[in-house]
């Protein structure tokens, strides 16, 4: 049941979302994303970086995310971006009380583009962008001393699969362009997360608190450095097709509980290869984006795979 739990608690921290390019949206145009996913995991990595399926149930789950994102200036976007979203369909192997629809955080924030065609400083060649924002809490009628209590009663109860954690960061973008078919991107992102009531963690982290008389989780920060080549081509007037292949790297350190650590440091490296569509010539341009994320390695984390679709829709304002 500990392994499960583990499982369930880092699986937000791995699973794709939106794009990390140093491209910023035109003036008065809005995007909006719809982006369902479906994960499979069967394996654990361990402390030695060994896959396991020792202590692990067989977890499958659908997720829906969605995301919001406006060009305020040519350079200038703000966003909301829900993605892990909620699961709306899971399923445990040998659990059929536990309930994985507690809604994953939102992040609320602003990407300036610095250095690009239309940026303050002016370059067709290179992209940089920065971001800043926040992750708020969704989980709002989640408590986990009620969840606690139905588990061990026998009923159906909710464990969250993300921390539930406030946090503040900073992203970084960068872009060399080689020509209009081709560009490189480097992409990083720190997050610093702010204790969690306990109430809040998922069950294990909980009772873990609950058994050192502590009322708060620190989970730490979250880094994640990302590459992609990205390959693009116009097959035929209104029609784009693109691919890309990014290569992404998250850690987290130990959890503590007062002045005692987990020993759970985590850190996964996963590939994404993805291909897409974009069709521009219709009254409402659409991007068709399919994507397939597997782990290379890992300490402490999950051995997901991931099938993500993503519908975007532009629209001027």
């Amino acid at each position: 049941m500990k392994k499960l739990l583990l499982v369930l608690i880092m699986l937000a921290l791995v699973l794709p979302a939106f794009a990390d390019d140093a491209k910023v949206l035109p003036k008065g145009v809005l995007r909006t994303y719809l982006a369902p996913s479906y994960t499979t995991i069967t394996e654990v990595y361990d402390a030695d970086g060994e896959a396991t399926d020792v202590g692990v149930a067989e977890t499958k789950l659908l997720n829906l995310g969605a995301a919001l994102e406006y060009g305020i200036t040519d350079w200038v976007n703000l966003g909301l971006q829900w993605g892990p979203g909620v699961n709306v369909y899971w399923d445990v192997d040998g659990n059929d009380d536990v309930q994985l629809n507690v809604p994953s955080e939102l992040f609320v924030g602003s990407k300036v583009q610095i250095v690009g065609p239309q940026a303050p400083v002016m370059n067709d060649q290179f992209r940089v962008a920065a971001s800043l924002g926040a992750l708020v809490p969704m989980a709002f009628g989640y408590d986990a001393e009620d969840e606690s209590t139905n588990m061990m009663s026998g009923k159906e109860y909710k464990n969250p699969t993300s921390t539930n954690a406030t946090a503040i960061g900073a992203r970084f973008h960068a872009d060399y362009v080689v020509n209009k078919m081709f560009f490189m991107n480097i992409y990083s992102e720190y997050q610093y997360r702010f204790p969690v009531k306990k109430e809040k963690a998922a069950l294990s982290d909980y009772g873990a608190a609950l058994g050192a008389a502590e009322d708060e989780i620190d989970y730490g920060y979250k880094l994640t450095l990302e590459a992609e080549p990205h390959f693009a081509y116009m097959v035929a007037d209104g029609v784009e097709m693109s691919a890309g292949l990014p290569i992404t790297y998250v850690a987290t350190p130990e959890t503590k509980i007062g002045d005692n650590g987990l020993d759970n440091a985590s850190k996964k490296l996963t590939l994404a290869p993805s291909v897409s569509a974009f069709l521009t010539s219709i009254p409402l341009p659409l991007e068709f984006k399919l994507g397939y994320s597997f782990p290379v390695m890992g300490e402490n984390t999950n051995k997901a795979n991931t099938l993500v679709f993503q519908l975007k829709a532009y629209m001027k304002f």
